[in-house]
């Protein structure tokens, strides 16, 4: 790896650029406080100087702004303007900014992204369902907004994604058979901790190739073999095909 010292940096050729606490950035929106979680925007201004924009839930946020846009003359928010952002970074504590809809919080309680962009809101696992970005340091009465006391939880933000394979030809079942048959995978909902699901999908890669036979992928009940879903059906003429269905309901 290379080096040069140039006005007081080490410029290298690769390895860290910049550790800073606070970093500036150029941010898309127009922010009236400090404390709303940014994502990065879908440009930079220079190799230093990257933009931001307010955080919406469906992505991880991995900043929050460290002060306002607001014109020190006029005291009005303005977008296109370059301010401090953090790095949201595990372990760390940062006050952030509550949506106007705020359900009750108490200590402890997880955060996440509300449905307002850069504002959190207790994750409920129903409501607000998206990756928690940190847990509540202090409480908030409901509908109430403001600033709240964060701790950052970084490796709650991603998104996993976890899957069973079976390899299976066909199968017709009846009541007597439905909890044995070859290929079969049972869930258990009730042993399940639903305040971390968000989404529950199956994904079914079908060879027909050597089949005449249409196919059909679906839910039932093994107690009595009740249909509950039929979540994939197609025909034969497909030789190939890999299909997946939202069974979340």
């Amino acid at each position: 790896m290379s080096n040069a010292i140039v006005a007081g940096y080490v410029v290298t050729s690769g390895g860290l650029s910049n550790d800073a606490l606070v970093q500036t950035g150029n941010v898309d929106d127009a922010l009236d406080d400090a404390g709303y979680l940014l994502m990065l925007g879908t440009a930079l201004d220079s190799e230093s100087i990257p933009r931001w924009k307010k955080a919406t839930q469906g992505t991880i946020p991995t900043g929050i702004s460290f002060a306002s846009t607001k014109s020190p003359i006029t005291q009005v928010a303005a977008a296109n303007v370059l301010v401090g952002v953090m790095p949201l970074r595990d372990g760390v504590e940062y006050y952030v900014k509550l949506s106007e809809t705020n359900a009750t919080i108490v200590f402890g309680d997880p955060l996440c992204l509300s449905a307002t962009a850069g504002l959190v809101d207790k994750r409920d696992g129903t409501t607000n369902n998206e990756p928690i970005v940190g847990y509540a340091l202090g409480a908030a009465t409901a509908s109430t907004g403001g600033v709240l006391k964060m701790r950052c939880s970084t490796r709650m933000m991603g998104k996993f994604e976890t899957s069973t394979t079976i390899v299976n030809t066909k199968n017709t079942a009846t009541s007597a058979s439905a909890a044995t048959m070859e290929g079969l995978i049972l869930w258990d909902p009730a042993k399940w901790n639903l305040a971390k699901i968000k989404k529950i999908e199956i994904e079914a890669e079908i060879d027909a190739a050597t089949d005449t036979t249409a196919y059909s992928v679906g839910l039932y009940d093994v107690t009595n073999s009740d249909t509950i879903a039929t979540a994939i059906s197609g025909t034969a003429a497909l030789s190939h095909t890999v299909v997946r269905a939202d069974v979340t309901a």
